[in-house]
């Protein structure tokens, strides 16, 4: 027959035992697993098992900060501020010239007018371009040959309608020796504006050119379309910007 196990210890415990208790369980052959007996029942009943006591080791991290948090400020401020500044000024230059010039261009180019002005205004597009349609010179001897009297006609139209414009003024210069004079006209109704003006003949030959002409409002001067004067060029453009009278 199979002994059936009890409760009751094999020994009383003493308070200063001598031995570990022992264990001497009964484990009977044909009992199911769930009849055999607790551990508990090999333990005296003033003495309770503990766990082993387990220490992370440093291999594993922790949760835990290294150490707390500050609010004190790392450096000490002055205790004055100070007028000293922290560098002293440079003179040299911040940045290093090139050695050699390079092909890229220093800003991107721009649509915005040049705060410099052109010597000569250009034509507005919206603006319908005038031009000087034709000119002619008579020359008339006076004082006995002393003087020369000079008359310039010059008729300006626009170019989109042939038509005759009234309140532009025409600006002319003529140079004799070294002595330059402006001179000037306002078209009438006839688009006509004439220019006279007497020089002595001992200072020799008079320099006709032009300072351009002032357009009146919706309309722009244009001198590359003036008709020819003497030369196979517009009058008073580039290639023909002056003449020479006698």
């Amino acid at each position: 027959p199979v002994a059936s196990p009890t409760d009751a210890p094999v020994a009383s415990p003493t308070d200063v035992p001598v031995t570990s208790p022992t264990k001497i369980p009964v484990v009977p052959t044909s009992l199911p697993e769930s009849d055999f007996p607790t551990p508990q029942t090999f333990f005296p009943s003033s003495q309770t098992p503990t766990a082993p006591e387990t220490s992370v080791g440093d291999d594993e991290p922790t949760n835990e900060p290294s150490s707390s948090p500050s609010t004190e400020p790392t450096l000490e401020p002055t205790d004055e501020p100070t007028n000293e500044p922290s560098s002293l000024p440079s003179t040299e230059p911040t940045l290093e010239p090139t050695d050699e010039p390079t092909n890229e261009p220093s800003s991107e180019p721009t649509n915005e007018p040049t705060l410099i002005p052109t010597d000569e205004p250009t034509a507005n597009v919206s603006a319908t371009a005038i031009f000087i349609q034709k000119m002619t010179m008579s020359k008339k001897v006076q004082s006995k040959g002393k003087k020369h009297k000079f008359t310039f006609t010059l008729t300006i139209k626009d170019k989109k309608n042939k038509k005759k414009i009234k309140g532009a003024n025409v600006k002319l210069e003529y140079k004799q020796g070294s002595k330059t004079t402006p001179v000037s006209k306002v078209t009438t109704s006839s688009g006509k504006a004439k220019i006279i003006f007497s020089v002595k003949t001992k200072n020799g030959s008079v320099t006709l050119s032009s300072s351009g002409i002032d357009a009146p409002v919706g309309y722009a001067y244009d001198k590359d379309l003036n008709d020819k004067y003497s030369d196979d060029c517009p009058a008073f453009s580039e290639n023909c910007a002056s003449y020479v009278f006698d």
